[in-house]
């Protein structure tokens, strides 16, 4: 899901949803860590394309993870390497 948080010169802060995905399991069964690598996957993807999507420029991207395998994978392997 990706939201869009824009605030005006008198801070007035507004959210709006601009794209969810229903569904994200892969038609093949796979194990709850994978699958939280497949979100995040589509998360970082979506990354990628929101900013050329969009015509405002973007200050800031957060992404979300409740997945303590995605955090290890990219804190450990990426970050820390």
């Amino acid at each position: 899901m990706a939201y869009l948080r824009t605030e005006n010169q008198q801070s007035k802060v507004e959210v709006s949803v601009l794209t969810a995905q229903s569904h994200v399991v892969p038609e093949k069964q796979q194990s709850v860590p994978r699958l939280g690598l497949c979100m995040a996957l589509t998360g970082a993807q979506l990354s990628n394309v929101l900013p050329t999507a969009l015509t405002l420029p973007i200050h800031s991207l957060t992404q979300w993870s409740d997945s303590l395998t995605v955090f290890h994978v990219v804190v450990i392997r990426f970050v820390l390497l």
